[in-house]
C-alpha cells in the first residue's frame, strides 16, 4: 500500500431506460481523512451534479461522458468462468463468467457478470498512468 494512495468506496443505483445513475461515493486517504460526495449523473440531459454534505455545497457541470450501459459488450471475448467465494457447501460461491474486452484505446479490461442474472460483479481495466484498476 502506497503513501500516496487512497481507499475509496461506491454505492450506486442505475437506470438503464433514463440513462441516470446516483453514486455516493467516500474516499479514505493515509492522512486519515475522509471524503463523501453524491453525485448525480443525468445523461440525457448531459448535465452532473456533485454534492458534498460536508460543506452543503452542490457543484453543477456539463456531463460530456456517453452513458455506457452495464452489459456484456458485444466485442467481449469470453474467457473462463469460476466460482466467487466458497465451494465447500451448496450455494456458498457465486458462478461467474470473466470476459475480456478491447477499449478503443488499446488497453485490455476485464469484466465479471454472474452467470446467472448476468449481475456485474466486477470490472479491472489497465490503465498505462496507474497499472491495473479493479472496480
Amino acid at each position: 500500500f502506497y503513501e500516496s494512495a487512497f481507499v475509496s468506496w461506491e454505492k450506486f443505483s442505475y437506470d438503464a431506460v433514463q440513462k441516470r445513475i446516483f453514486a455516493f461515493k467516500t474516499k479514505f486517504f493515509p492522512n486519515g481523512t475522509k471524503l463523501e460526495m453524491m453525485e448525480f449523473l443525468l445523461f440525457q440531459e448531459s448535465i452532473q451534479y456533485q454534492f458534498y454534505p460536508h460543506s452543503r455545497t452542490c457543484v453543477k457541470s456539463d456531463l460530456h461522458t456517453p452513458f455506457q450501459p452495464i452489459a456484456i459488450p458485444s466485442n467481449a471475448t469470453f474467457l473462463t468462468q469460476m466460482y466467487i467465494g466458497g465451494t465447500s457447501g451448496p450455494q456458498e460461491g457465486v458462478l461467474v463468467n470473466i470476459w475480456s474486452v478491447e477499449t478503443g484505446h488499446g488497453n485490455p479490461s476485464i469484466i465479471i457478470f454472474s452467470a446467472f442474472g448476468c449481475l456485474p460483479m466486477s470490472v479491472n481495466y489497465y490503465c498505462k498512468e496507474k497499472g491495473w484498476i479493479v472496480e
